[in-house]
């Protein structure tokens, strides 16, 4: 891998085709197998514990003890450094895409749009089908703009990159003085209400809006408990409280958070892979100095926003004022780090074996991905197994250890026998518009 090139790519056997195996680059494929299995680290929580615990983890899942350590840690180096990867990765998988495309001459743009409408697609059935916490349909929705980005320098991509991330930092702030104004008002207008006055359609209205906010993300017990039965319950039931939540975070929270963020993080993936980053091109002290800068720097960060959110008590109002900002800034220097570390596993050729193995995970990402939702809303949902809000933290992690295992050995698998995962196959086979040979040996 040392040496190789991310911006060029050897001619391909046709001119309008998926990538052919001579043509990936193994430390992206690995790097893309480690996103895939520690996302699940913190997705982990969102499948088996109820929705306001990301926020507020002493709600549920154990905070004490053994699972307390589990949060730290899955904090520390998993929660919101792993999204940033695969956010990094997949802008970087559009100058991977306009590389091969442009050099056999074929136009980007319709091949690479037809991906990204038909990524919406699968984004939004995944979300409202089977899980709340889709990131795909982000993904997509970013991806429409990135697009008109990928011919500026690696330099210039990075910088505008880290622009549109740090937007959404103001933004989270005055959402949080929004919600400290609600609350304020809404505590206001409980007095009043408690010493038999009236109140005005505004504090009516404002009132009725902070106790909705507070039931989705700092609900009492008995709040808790109604969610825990619905999620223990069928299908329909599940399907009707999750549509209720996507419609917020599919328009507005989209809009005001996931397009910066996730914007922001593909176009810094975009001018890191122009310029090597994510194929092992540079050179090992190149790595080793990012990774001993952004470990340093951004575990401190993080470590000083989470001492003081266990300070303030997961409040709220203050994880939006000041206190996701933290892990919002040092999130992707620690992704940094991880990434790094990656790079110089695979200069050494080291651990080949297990390299080997995550880069078959990395090519089958869409499928592990997806396989990992129907896992586990198996396992924890109620027309499954029924297991959600049953397990501490410390044995959810048992839950990710055995699907780790499980893709590292089914993906090698499947892919001496099968060019593609079977939803990569799909995704191709719609974007090309005719059926692309799938297994091994086929033309």
């Amino acid at each position: 891998m040392e040496g190789s090139s991310v911006i060029e790519a050897p001619p391909g056997p046709g001119p309008a085709s998926p990538v052919q195996a001579d043509e990936r680059i193994g430390s992206v494929d690995v790097m893309r197998g480690i996103a895939v299995l520690g996302i699940l680290a913190i997705n982990i929580y969102a499948f088996a514990l109820p929705t306001a615990v990301l926020k507020n983890p002493p709600l549920a899942g154990g905070f004490t003890g053994a699972d307390l350590a589990t949060w730290i840690a899955t904090h520390m180096l998993f929660y919101h450094k792993f999204m940033p990867i695969f956010s990094m990765l997949f802008g970087g998988g559009l100058i991977l895409l306009a590389s091969r495309l442009e050099s056999r001459g074929v136009s980007v743009r319709g091949i690479y749009y037809r991906r990204i409408l038909l990524l919406l697609v699968f984004g939004l059935c995944h979300a409202y089908l089977l899980w709340i916490g889709d990131i795909l349909y982000f993904y997509a929705f970013c991806g429409l703009f990135i697009y008109l980005f990928r011919r500026k320098s690696a330099r210039k991509l990075i910088i505008i990159g880290v622009v549109v991330y740090l937007i959404v930092l103001p933004l989270q702030h005055g959402l949080g003085r929004m919600f400290e104004f609600m609350r304020d008002t809404a505590d206001r207008a409980e007095a009043t209400l408690g010493e038999g006055g009236t109140l005005d359609e505004a504090e009516s209205g404002i009132l009725e809006g902070w106790r909705s906010i507070r039931r989705s993300l700092q609900p009492t017990g008995e709040e808790l408990d109604g969610e825990i039965s619905i999620y223990r319950d069928g299908y329909g039931g599940i399907a009707a409280h999750r549509a209720q939540g996507l419609v917020w975070m599919h328009t507005m929270a989209t809009l005001f958070y996931f397009l910066w963020r996730i914007g922001g993080l593909m176009l810094i993936g975009m001018g890191l892979m122009k310029m090597g980053f994510f194929s092992a091109s540079r050179s090992t002290r190149f790595y080793v100095s990012m990774l001993v800068i952004c470990y340093l720097l951004g575990l401190s960060i993080v470590y000083v926003g989470m001492r003081r959110l266990m300070a303030h008590g997961f409040d709220i109002v203050y994880v939006y004022k000041e206190g996701a900002a933290f892990n919002m800034i040092g999130g992707p220097l620690v992704a940094l780090g991880h990434i790094s570390a990656v790079m110089l596993i695979c200069r050494a050729g080291v651990l080949r074996r297990l390299t080997s193995r995550l880069a078959s995970v990395g090519r089958m990402a869409f499928s592990n991905y997806i396989s990992q939702t129907i896992i586990c809303t198996t396992l924890f949902y109620g027309y499954g197994f029924g297991l959600f809000a049953r397990y501490g933290r410390i044995q959810l992690m048992g839950f990710v250890l055995a699907v780790w295992i499980l893709q590292l050995v089914v993906s090698p698998i499947w892919l001496k026998r099968f060019r593609f995962g079977p939803l990569e196959w799909l995704w191709r086979t719609l974007t090309y518009g005719k059926a692309q040979p799938f297994r091994i040996g086929a033309s």
